[in-house]
């Protein structure tokens, strides 16, 4: 496990727990004498448990380390295996999972904490299946059921155990039962199986009022920092005066808040014009950290995440030493796991993932990513044809008509359940567009597929025969350039939202200018002409374009577009927005990735590598601007606008006196 840094009490939020709110210790490492320990923050009234996030296969849950005396010393997300997700899933998906799956993924979640720096506290849960817990209100403690004998009732995964009780598989269905290893079980679910020796999960705690914590899956303890990530980067824009850091440690909690004034970055003494400049180093690593993260749990996964977004980051800060100030020691950390789950196809050539969770469209995914449907349709069958490359192997060809409105895109591929009379047979394919079908009909071609005898005849027979009432759903082609391009709306919200009055920009504003930018950019792309040079002309060509892309965005008091620009050279605010804009898949030939499902198979993570040495030399050049000498290098810079035509052109205002620092914002 990796080592745990404890940041200092005042980083930390060490606190009292609110009225109304109980630290109950986690029955992890029993006999320990006093001390710190694991719990789980409740309430005494209402709704229990505390839930940070709903995941597909998990949810977590808001815990603390506390002391004897009932101090929280650090906060942590107490992280459950959960299946409840998993049947709000469509159809598609539903047919590639099981529990073998699902255990497989928490395994590489638990990996990828480790790949990015992150930690756990080991109880054990990780990688063996926790026993059953039950929140007894009445008793404020987490019991562990058992039965008459003392034995606690835990997962059951045997499959010899599961066979002998005439019981569904574990690895292969998503079915789970408990059980005190003896005969009798108890379901977990409302749709387990029921069988003459099994019990619903009630009766575990028949008379106790309370809530399951847990029943029966893999739990995980972790760190959970109390900064979120845009309360740090807004405070990073704030006027240094009014600067405070916030901490939040769940949803709706009151904010605790520590004035930083010039405690948080170096160059405060300077005014705006030391300000921008560390402010832009500054968020610079932050988005560094982010592009990191993601790639890291990418390589250890292999699958793209498609659930990027601010929310999946918060921001750790240690203790600083002497003279260095506190937000230099900000990292950015991933929070929150992939949410990407590998469909089975059988004969495709590429891999398709499907976000598991379905979501309401988001700012930080592309359009097409969210564009999975699923419905009911008639489908006709024209031909189906055998593949030459491969024996048994066939290709089907039909008609498909629904009053769903579909929206095919040459990578994506719809599912397709047919029930040809005892036979179920599942299609996957790639819907065409024909000018010549009726409005709602749409042609489909299957991926090659191996079918077998009786699929194979079922279908051969089924030609001709209109079937209705078929279930589908399309399934585009999503990889890690979904996750590119969120990280891509990150930095936007990182460097391009900010502002104050009547100059203050939202998100949605910003993106929309941003990948105005971008297409104006990629139309006059040219041989031989740098993506950064084209961005600059852009900007000199509109100055509206300036105003709300310039880096008078990064922080309060900026000033004007023109005058930022002294601060952050043109160039390299030019390459930063180039550095973006490469990050944006399907643009032209200056994008990392052509499309979304643009990534080797056989290295997904690489599509990040282009964006991360990018954001590494900006960081390079960035740190230049924060060793110079601040009042020679403005001087210089007002002589040269007041020369130069273009970018900061505008007349430039009085130099400060050599041997005097420029006034503060």
């Amino acid at each position: 496990m990796p080592t745990l840094a404890y940041p200092s009490p005042d980083i930390a939020g060490v606190r009292r727990l609110p009225k109304g709110m109980k630290a109950v210790a986690l029955p992890a490492g029993e006999g320990t004498p006093g001390g710190l320990r694991l719990c789980l923050v409740v309430r005494t009234e209402g709704a229990p448990l505390i839930v940070l996030r709903e995941g597909f296969d998990s949810r977590a849950l808001l815990g603390c380390v506390a002391d004897a005396e009932g101090v929280v010393h650090l906060w942590t997300e107490v992280i459950v295996q959960s299946l409840d997700g998993v049947a709000a899933s469509g159809p598609a998906l539903q047919e590639s999972l099981s529990n073998a799956v699902l255990d497989a993924r928490w395994a590489q979640s638990l990996k990828a904490i480790g790949a990015t720096g992150g930690a756990y506290f080991a109880t054990g849960w990780e990688a063996t299946p926790a026993p059953a817990m039950f929140l007894d209100l009445d008793a404020m403690a987490i019991i562990k059921p058992a039965d008459k004998d003392g034995r606690t009732w835990e997962l059951c995964r045997d499959e010899a155990a599961l066979a002998r009780m005439g019981h569904p598989a574990y690895g292969t269905t998503l079915h789970r039962y408990l059980w005190s290893r003896g005969d009798k079980t108890v379901a977990t679910g409302p749709d387990t199986p029921m069988y003459e020796a099994t019990k619903p999960l009630a009766s575990l705690v028949e008379g106790k009022r309370g809530q399951w914590v847990s029943t029966g899956g893999f739990v995980m303890v972790r760190p959970r920092s109390p900064i979120g990530f845009e309360a740090y980067v807004d405070l990073l824009g704030e006027e240094p005066a009014k600067a405070v850091l916030r901490f939040t440690p769940y949803p709706d909690a009151e904010s605790e808040r520590r004035p930083l004034t010039d405690g948080g970055l170096f160059h405060s003494r300077h005014g705006r014009w030391g300000r921008i400049v560390e402010t832009y180093h500054l968020k610079l690593r932050l988005i560094a950290d982010c592009l990191a993260a993601v790639r890291a749990t990418v390589a250890q996964t292999q699958a793209p995440m498609l659930n990027v977004t601010a929310d999946s980051f918060r921001v750790d800060l240690g203790a600083p030493g002497v003279g260095l100030p506190l937000l230099w020691t900000a990292r950015a950390c991933l929070s929150t796991p992939g949410d990407a789950v590998a469909l089975r196809v059988p004969g495709a050539e590429a891999e398709y993932f499907v976000r598991a969770k379905q979501a309401s469209a988001s700012i930080y995914a592309p359009d097409s990513a969210g564009r999975a449907v699923q419905g009911r349709a008639t489908i006709r069958i024209r031909e189906v044809k055998p593949d030459a490359r491969a024996g048994g192997v066939a290709i089907v060809i039909g008609t498909l008509a629904t009053h769903e409105r579909i929206r095919p895109a040459a990578n994506d591929l719809t599912w397709i359940r047919l029930h040809l009379g005892s036979a179920r047979v599942d299609l996957y394919a790639i819907i065409e567009a024909d000018a010549g079908l009726a409005p709602g009909e749409y042609r489909f071609r299957t991926v090659p597929q191996k079918f077998g005898e009786g699929g194979l005849a079922a279908l051969t027979g089924a030609a001709g025969v209109v079937m209705s009432d078929a279930p589908f759903q399309t399934i585009p082609l999503l990889s890690t350039p979904c996750d590119l391009y969120a990280v891509a709306v990150l930095a936007v919200r990182t460097l391009l939202v900010g502002g104050s009055g009547d100059e203050a920009t939202t998100l949605p504003v910003a993106i929309d200018d941003f990948l105005t930018l971008a297409r104006q950019a990629a139309a006059a792309h040219a041989d031989g002409v740098d993506l950064a040079l084209r961005v600059r002309a852009v900007l000199d060509q509109d100055p509206k374009r300036l105003a709300s892309l310039g880096p008078h965005r990064l922080a309060y008091g900026c000033g004007t577009p023109a005058e930022a620009l002294d601060l952050v050279p043109a160039e390299l605010w030019c390459a930063t927005l180039a550095a973006m804009v490469r990050m944006v898949p399907g643009l032209g030939p200056d994008s990392t990735c052509r499309d979304l499902g643009d990534a080797p198979a056989a290295g997904p993570q690489a599509v990040f590598d282009r964006a991360m040495a990018d954001f590494d030399e900006l960081l390079v050049r960035s740190r230049s601007l924060l060793l110079i000498d601040w009042r020679f290098n403005r001087e210089i810079h007002a002589v040269i606008r007041g020369k130069k035509a273009g970018l900061g052109g505008a007349t430039p205002g009085p130099a400060p006196e050599r041997g005097r620092a420029p006034a503060r914002a």
